[in-house]
C-alpha cells in the first residue's frame, strides 16, 4: 500500500462520512487483520471508493453481511473490507414480469418477505441463507437443498450493476430473462467470489410461490437399504425438489436418513406421497415433518461447516454419488454427512487435527477425481487450505482464469488470493 493508513482513511471518510469508516480492531481474516471498514450507501460511492483504494494501492475485500469472509483460499492481502449492508433498497419489484432489481445488501430473507405478498419467491436456499445477502449469493453462487427443484444462482441473476476497481462501472445482461445473443458476462461475475469487480446491483427473476410443501424422513436398519430405496423413488413418476442421505444430523439408531421434500399444489403434494408410502416396506419407518423441524433439517443437511472444525464439498457425477457417499463414510468416518441425490454433491464435516485434516481431504479429493469429480474446501485451517488449495488444481484452466483476472484487476487488488489457483 503505498498510502499511509490514516491518510487513507481519511480520504475516505471525506467520500462517505466518518461514522461509516471503521478503523478495524475485532475483525480477522484468516491469519490477516485489515486495516479499515467501509460501508458505502450507493453505487456511486462504492465507486468512489474503490478508484481511492486503487490509488492508494489498497487490497480490498467485498462483502455484504460480513458472514462468509473465509471462503474459498486464504487471502494473500487485505487492506479494506468494503462492505455492501446499507445497499439495501429493492430498486424495482414489477410481480407480473416475475422480475426485480435490488442492491447488493439486501438480505435474502427480507426479500424473501416481501415478495411472498405477491405468492412469490426467489427460490435459493444457500448454506448461511438466514444472514446472507443477495449480493453475497450471486458473488459465490452459493446453493443448498433446493438446487435439484430449482437450480442454482445463475439461473435466477439476469443482470448486474458493477463496480470496478478503477472506480468505472458497467452493467452486464438485463432487465428481462431473454437478452440479446452473445456470450453471457453475468455467468462470469456470478461464482467469481468478488475477485473481478463488486456487484452493487442484482437483477433476478422470480418464481411462483408452491401451494404445498412437505417433507418426508425415512430410516432403515441399514444405509444399503435406503441407497436402494432412494434408487427406487428416483426411478418412479414423482418429481422431489429435493432428495438427500444424512448420516449424523437426526437421531435415528443407525444415524442415516433419506428426505424427501415436494413442493407443488397441495393435490399434487399428497399424490406424491402416497406413491412413496406405496413404495415402502415393513423395515422403513416414514414420517411427514413439521414445518419447523424440517426446515431446521433441510438447513443442518446444507450447513454442514457449522458442525465441525473441517468440512469439504465433494461435486461428483450423477451416477456415482451413492458410489462415492458409501466409500467415504466406510473409510473415513465423517461426523456429519450428507448427498445430494439428485444432482450430485456430497457434503462432509469432522473434527481433526491440522496434519489429519490434510491426509483426509487428499484422500477425499482422490477419490472425487477419479470419478471425474471435484472437492471444495468450506472449512479449513488457513494453512491446510494454502497447501491443498480450496478448488484443488485446475490444469491449463488456470491460464485463462488468470488472464481474465489481469484484463479485470491488473493490480491485484479484489479479493487477492481467495479464488481457484491462488488468484
Amino acid at each position: 500500500m503505498n498510502k499511509d493508513h490514516a491518510s487513507l482513511a481519511s480520504s475516505l471518510a471525506a467520500l462517505i462520512g466518518g461514522d461509516y469508516v471503521t478503523k478495524n480492531q475485532a475483525l480477522h481474516l484468516q491469519e490477516l487483520t485489515p486495516t479499515l471498514i467501509i460501508k458505502p450507501a450507493s453505487a456511486e460511492q462504492v465507486r468512489a471508493c474503490l478508484a481511492v483504494c486503487a490509488e492508494a494501492d489498497a487490497a480490498v475485500i467485498p462483502a455484504g453481511a460480513m458472514t462468509w469472509l473465509e471462503g474459498g483460499n486464504p487471502l494473500r492481502r487485505a487492506d479494506v473490507v468494503l462492505s455492501v449492508e446499507r445497499l439495501k433498497r429493492v430498486i424495482e419489484y414489477s410481480p407480473p414480469d416475475l422480475m426485480a432489481i435490488v442492491e447488493a445488501g439486501v438480505a435474502l430473507r427480507d426479500f424473501q418477505a416481501q415478495t411472498r405478498s405477491a405468492g412469490q419467491w426467489l427460490p435459493l436456499d444457500p448454506a448461511g441463507a438466514d444472514g446472507s445477502t443477495i449480493g453475497a449469493i450471486a458473488a459465490t453462487a452459493a446453493s443448498g437443498a433446493l438446487r435439484l427443484g430449482f437450480g442454482t444462482p445463475r439461473d435466477y441473476v439476469i443482470g448486474l450493476r458493477l463496480a470496478h476497481i478503477d472506480g468505472t462501472e458497467s452493467r452486464s445482461g438485463g432487465r428481462v430473462a431473454k437478452n440479446v445473443a452473445g456470450y453471457d458476462l453475468n455467468k462470469l461475475y456470478v461464482g467469481s467470489f468478488g475477485t473481478l469487480a463488486l456487484m452493487t446491483e442484482v437483477n433476478v427473476k422470480l418464481r411462483p410461490l408452491p401451494e404445498a410443501s412437505a417433507t418426508m424422513m425415512i430410516t432403515a436398519a441399514t444405509l444399503a437399504r435406503l441407497l436402494d430405496l432412494a434408487r427406487r423413488i428416483r426411478a418412479s413418476a414423482v418429481q422431489p425438489v429435493s432428495i438427500f442421505l444424512t448420516a449424523g444430523l437426526t437421531e435415528h439408531a443407525s444415524g442415516k436418513a433419506l428426505l424427501l421434500r415436494f413442493m407443488e399444489s397441495a393435490a399434487a403434494v399428497k399424490y406424491q406421497l402416497q406413491e412413496v408410502e406405496g413404495l415402502l416396506e415393513g423395515e422403513f419407518q416414514a414420517a411427514c415433518l413439521a414445518v419447523e423441524e424440517a426446515e431446521a433439517l433441510w438447513k443442518k443437511a446444507v450447513n454442514t461447516d457449522e458442525l465441525a472444525d473441517y468440512a469439504v464439498r465433494l461435486s461428483v457425477p450423477l451416477a456415482t454419488v451413492t458410489e462415492v457417499f458409501q466409500q467415504v463414510l466406510t473409510r473415513r468416518a465423517a461426523s456429519f454427512a450428507s448427498a445430494d441425490l439428485g444432482v450430485g454433491i456430497i457434503r462432509l464435516a469432522f473434527p481433526a487435527d491440522d496434519q489429519e485434516a490434510l491426509e483426509i481431504i487428499r484422500d477425499l479429493r482422490s477419490t472425487a477425481t477419479r470419478v471425474g469429480g471435484t472437492l471444495f474446501i468450506e472449512g479449513a485451517a488457513p494453512k491446510v487450505k494454502a497447501a491443498l488449495d480450496a478448488w484443488g488444481e485446475v490444469g491449463e484452466l488456470a491460464k485463462l482464469m488468470r488472464g481474465i483476472k489481469q484484463n479485470f484487476d491488473p493490480q491485484g487488488l479484489l479479493s487477492p488470493g481467495r479464488f481457484v489457483a491462488g488468484m
